[in-house]
């Protein structure tokens, strides 16, 4: 039961960031388009569309990754810009990691070292799933305000690139912040 409950957590920690950062595109499409679901309409639908925004999301973040924008892993050698936003949010100079992170990964066994493990794990990917999905909200915002010029539009454009930009910042911090967290504390 508690290895039920485990991987439910996981889930709800993890996966809900993809339906959640997913359905807000899927949203700001609809909105473009002038096509928002009411109250009215079955709760089937905003089932559907909360899958599909899974698929928007999951599919944004790995598409994404593929290029020099966005990392889903640990960040061994960080540009200059991740090592400041490091020193920045730490306040402690970045440590060349010079040890294997997958071996060192498996030494870790405490409970509380591992449970903060997770976490740094799960925010880097609401940086990595929102930071996207958040910018092509903006995007999309965007497109409505030059069709309809509703200052409404522009100001939520405009806020949702700037939050799409920090969480994707956000989300190397944390991928810098996993490695020196495993390389710290799976030393031998």
């Amino acid at each position: 039961m508690d290895e039920i409950l485990k991987g439910l957590r996981h889930f709800i920690a993890r996966d809900l960031v993809y339906v959640i950062g997913g359905g807000a595109v899927v949203g700001a499409f609809l909105h473009l388009f002038n096509r928002v679901p009411t109250a009215n309409d079955s709760w089937i639908l905003f089932a559907l569309l909360g899958g599909v925004g899974y698929f928007i999301a999951y599919a944004l973040q790995d598409a994404l990754s593929l290029t020099p924008v966005l990392t889903t892993t640990r960040v061994m050698q960080p540009n200059a810009f991740v090592r400041w936003l490091y020193k920045r949010f730490t306040r402690e100079e970045w440590s060349k990691i010079c040890i294997d992170l997958a071996e060192a990964r498996e030494r870790i066994t405490n409970e509380g070292q591992l449970a903060r493990l997770e976490r740094t794990i799960t925010l880097m990917q609401v940086g990595t799933t929102g930071g996207p999905c958040m910018t092509v909200c903006g995007i999309l915002f965007l497109s409505r305000w030059w069709i309809y010029g509703d200052s409404f539009d522009l100001a939520v454009s405009i806020l949702g690139v700037i939050l799409g930009t920090t969480l994707i910042c956000l989300g190397w911090l944390k991928g810098a912040q996993h490695a020196q967290f495993i390389a710290q504390h799976g030393k031998q």
